[in-house]
This record gives structure tokens, sequence and C-alpha cells, in this order.
């Protein structure tokens, strides 16, 4: 097990090559990281630099229709038939939050200024590759 610590890293990346060469032979790292309250028996395997995003959907505006007839019975009177409708406009706006992602012997964390979590590992439903990263399934929440 290797023993090192995440401030002499290399560009790109938050976790220094000689760790990178013990993941990539099997093995599981022991990085001390500043950032972190570790528990007795925890300690941090793997800290890289990434991001995580919120979708929220928004009304922007409205559009409308009429259909009808009006009929002028007198002067200033008239009967009107017909129906208007109204329909929302939505719009998906994405924020994206850049922070740490952080593994250890226990937990899942993600740590930045606008949203963070911290999840047991026995909580994580399913791990799945998407394009240029992973996403966690936790309960009922990706």
């Amino acid at each position: 097990m290797v023993s090192t610590s995440v401030k002499n890293s290399i560009k790109g990346c938050a976790m220094p090559q000689i760790v990178i060469d013990e993941i990539n032979r099997g093995g599981l790292p022991n990085i001390q990281i500043d950032i972190l309250n570790l528990t007795n028996d925890e300690f941090c395997c793997y800290v890289d630099y990434a991001s995580t995003y919120k979708d929220k959907t928004k009304v922007v505006g409205y559009t409308g229709k009429n259909a009808g007839i009006s009929i002028r019975i007198a002067k200033g009177l008239s009967y009107r038939t017909g129906g208007s409708g109204n329909q929302a406009i939505r719009n998906t706006e994405r924020t994206t939050y850049n922070g740490y992602l952080i593994l250890t012997n226990k937990r899942v964390i993600f740590t930045s200024p606008g949203v963070s979590f911290d999840k047991p590992i026995n909580k994580i439903s399913s791990i799945v590759n998407v394009n240029n990263g992973m996403m966690f399934q936790i309960g009922q929440k990706s």
C-alpha cells in the first residue's frame, strides 16, 4: 500500500503519478488529504477533480391561442363565443459544480462550494460509465 500526499500532484489530476501507478497495478493507495475528516479506521484511496450538475426546469414564457366569434348585439354590447388556451414554455437550465471526488474505504464524497454529498459505500446501488465520467446511483438519485 502506497502512502502519499496530494500536494505533489501532476497537472490535470489531483493525484501524484505514483498513486495512479499503484491503482493501475491493482493496489489500494493511502492518500493523505487535508480537506477531509476521516474516522479511525478510514483512509482515502482516490481523489481527483470532478464535476457534478443539477438540471432545473423553469417556465420562461407562455404561448396562447384564441378561437371564436364575436357578434355585436347593440352599441357597446357584444356576445363572444369560443375559447382560448395558454401553454407554458419550459426551458431546462443546467448548473455545473466543480470540486473534488474523494473515495475512501467507507465513503464516496463530492465536495464543492455549490453542492456536496457524502454517502456510505454500502448505499451505492450502481456505478455506470457515461461519456466522460461515471454516474453513481444512490437510492432513487443519480
